[in-house]
């Protein structure tokens, strides 16, 4: 649960009650909301001393509700981080330095991994600064800034024009309390109180030990910062509340450098800046965005359906491709998970995702054409050669993006500048087309065993099949994104064997989607099917821990299921029935059959979620003789340490890594994709980290119950990876 580790470790040291913590945890997870909102909803805790407690810890400062909301933001500064990055971290962009290019942003939780690194790529700022704010307020203005929504932020003034809150606000902070943000006064007032919140109590324990982060510059740790603190930004001028006034002129947009990687760079948006006039208290409206464009909200609808019609009407086309069936949608859905790595916009990742469903239409040879076989073999090359524009002139009348375009036009261009059409080289190479030729080749040879290689390839052999044309054929940056993200999504299944299995049976696919992911979320493996017969099939082939099942099923109904599972090889497997059949008889007659729960739809997923956990808790004694082994291992020369590690690190996973080599023993121990502890041989901590990232030879075991209490790392497992490679190069030469 988003904020539950810092709470914890509140509870901890006595600033909060752990009993009224978690009745406010199961009302946040019931309503989806973020913990330190509830708490501060039910006045558990103030916001300013949850808020300063937070900054401390993460070494930053901190911005109250009622002065962040009234804060100008310049349209350039928006529009320098992209909407998918600002909502994935709910961080707001606030102001920009553009002496020292550096991007100051809100966030309502720091507690993510490398926020500021993903920012700073996102945006091509030299540096990133995160303050901390209420989540429901940055959330708030994200709403505001980015969709003309002005209703949550009304929804805020309202409740702090309140006669209760006004009371609070009349309160003074007690001595050593936070000074407010003051964005250019727009409280009202120019005291150093934010006026939000009763003042924090006298502290019952010692400020906590702070989180390695790097704090900003401006101003010490723990302090509700005025905006002029921020480095290198000067408050706006105080003026009169704005009247309403047609739209400013556009301002010079900002200008950050690309971020460049060795194959692609993404630039730094630019557009015009907004009015820095300060409006009064009730005049907020007037510093929000313009309605979204109608025009272009139509045209995106417009794409999207298209996409959605096209992957439908390939998917079709597909059929009768024997092992080429879908080829396409995994080509798209790769393309679509190497774009968001990259975090290329939506626009420009929408018409690359269709090039991927449509660039096999209408090539009639007798080979499937890849970028991979087409640079190794002539008669590849002559047929590619005959038809690679083929999906672009039979829907030339659909006048199709010029990303599309591109992406199919230039697939078989060579990294090296020897491919076709225009012997194009690097990164003159549409960006499109660069990532389309590793996906399609990827999928070609792990699904179809006509490729090249005559079988079909593991992860791990398709990424080192990759790897001998980097640079020549493919982007090198291309193909080392793919490996990490195939090789992760690999480990990750693998991890994911340690999570309870779930068997879901019901013929609704859009209910059992929003089952699916609810209950990933909540640690469940879930296998969705659509009918008993393909249920027994999955249970003849796996073990499960669960199953649920609706009654209303085709052919067998849920009942008739229920009877031949009890009489066949598990049957204790608990059940739980979900349906839309809520008379009488039928309750009774699940309850019969063995069912541990009977749930009538709808129903939400929380709700059956916590079924599941009371269901399974319940059932330990009788599900013991199919409990599954923990731990997940490996070969290192399968999977590097240093891949290992980043995987960890990005899935936030916790437990104790176990390295045997050449007779030696190392442990690496994970928390939340942290690590807080490392051995090998005399060595400790971080250096025991560097002395095993050299290691080529080996086997790992995870440990995946295992979870360390004490950080003596203080690090990003980034920052040891480089740290560790640096070394290794020295000591290579």
């Amino acid at each position: 649960m988003e904020g539950r580790k810092l709470v914890d470790r509140m509870i901890q040291e006595g600033r909060l009650d752990k009993n009224e913590v978690d009745r406010q945890a199961m009302l946040a997870q019931r309503n989806g909301e973020h913990l330190f909102d509830v708490l501060i909803d039910a006045s558990t805790i103030s916001e300013q001393e949850l808020l300063k407690y937070a900054a401390n810890l993460y070494r930053t400062q901190f911005v109250g509700t009622e002065k962040l909301i009234r804060a100008p933001i310049e349209r350039a500064v928006l529009e320098l981080v992209p909407i998918r990055v600002v909502e994935r971290f709910a961080a707001l962009p606030l102001l920009l330095d553009r002496r020292t290019q550096t991007l100051s942003l809100v966030v309502g939780d720091l507690d993510q991994l490398d926020v500021d690194k993903a920012i700073a790529v996102a945006s091509g700022a030299r540096q990133v600064n995160l303050y901390l704010a209420r989540p429901r307020t940055v959330k708030a203005l994200i709403r505001r800034w980015y969709y003309g929504d002005t209703k949550p932020v009304q929804a805020i003034l309202d409740s702090l024009r309140a006669p209760a809150a006004a009371a609070q606000a009349a309160s003074k902070p007690a001595a050593g309390g936070g000074v407010g943000i003051d964005l250019g006064g727009f409280g009202g007032d120019d005291d150093d109180d934010d006026g939000f919140g009763a003042p924090p109590p006298a502290p019952r324990a010692p400020a906590p030990a702070p989180i390695d982060r790097a704090p900003p510059k401006a101003a010490p740790a723990g302090i509700d910062m005025d905006f002029e603190d921020i480095p290198g930004l000067a408050p706006a001028a105080a003026a009169p509340a704005p009247a309403p006034a047609p739209a400013p002129a556009p301002a010079p947009s900002v200008a950050l450098p690309a971020f460049s990687l060795p194959a692609f760079s993404l630039d730094g948006g630019g557009g015009s800046s907004g009015s820095k006039e300060r409006p009064s208290r009730d005049s907020y409206e007037s510093l929000a965005p313009p309605p979204p464009d109608k025009k272009a909200t139509e045209e995106a609808v417009g794409a999207q359906s298209l996409v959605d019609a096209v992957a439908v009407l390939v998917a079709l086309l597909e059929q009768g491709r024997d092992e080429l069936r879908s080829h396409s949608s995994h080509v798209a859905r790769l393309v679509k998970k190497l774009l968001d790595r990259i975090g290329v916009d939506e626009v420009t990742a929408r018409s690359v995702v269709l090039a991927a469903h449509l660039h096999d239409v209408g090539k009639t040879s007798t080979y499937h054409l890849t970028p991979l076989n087409v640079a190794q073999y002539d008669g590849h090359r002559l047929q590619a050669q005959k038809s690679y524009l083929a999906p672009t002139r039979l829907l030339e009348s659909a006048k199709l993006p010029k990303g599309t375009v591109d992406a199919i036009s230039h697939l078989y261009e060579r990294f090296d500048g020897t491919g076709f059409p225009e012997r194009q080289n690097g990164r003159d190479i549409p960006l499109g087309a660069r990532v389309l030729a590793v996906a399609e080749s990827y999928v070609d040879i792990t699904t179809n065993s006509k490729n090249p290689y005559r079988k079909v390839l593991s992860a791990k052999e398709a990424c080192d099949a990759l790897a001998k044309f980097r640079g020549s054929v493919f982007d090198p940056t291309v193909v080392d994104l793919t490996r990490v993200l195939m090789l992760g999504d690999d480990l990750d299944r693998k991890l994911d064997a340690d999570r309870p299995r779930v068997l879901v049976v019901d013929p609704d696919p859009e209910e059992t989607t929003v089952l699916e992911m609810r209950l990933s979320e909540h640690g469940y493996d879930t296998v969705v099917v659509r009918d008993a017969e393909a249920a027994q099939r999955r249970m003849a082939d796996a073990i499960f821990d669960l199953l649920i099942t609706e009654v209303e099923l085709p052919g067998m109904d849920g009942f008739r299921f229920l009877q031949r599972i009890r009489q066949g090889s598990q049957p204790d497997l608990p059940v739980l029935v979900l349906t839309r059949k809520s008379d009488r008889e039928s309750v009774d007659k699940g309850f019969s059959l063995g069912a541990a729960d009977y749930l009538v739809k709808p129903a939400s997923a929380d709700v059956v979620a916590a079924k599941i956990r009371l269901t399974l808790d319940a059932a330990k004694p009788a599900v013991a003789p199919q409990a599954k082994v923990k731990g997940v291992s490996g070969q290192l020369s399968e999977m590097s340490l240093p891949d290992v590690v980043q995987i960890f690190a990005n899935g936030r996973r916790s437990g104790r890594l176990t390295i045997r080599s050449e007779g030696r023993t190392g442990e690496i121990h994970f928390r939340d994709g942290l690590i807080y502890d490392a051995n090998f041989g005399g060595a400790q901590a971080a250096e025991a980290v560097y002395a095993m990232l050299a290691l080529v030879d080996g086997e790992f075991v995870l440990d995946s119950s295992f979870a360390p209490d004490v950080n003596r790392v203080n690090a990003s497992c980034e920052s040891l990876l480089l740290e560790g490679m640096r070394r290794l190069d020295e000591h290579r030469r």
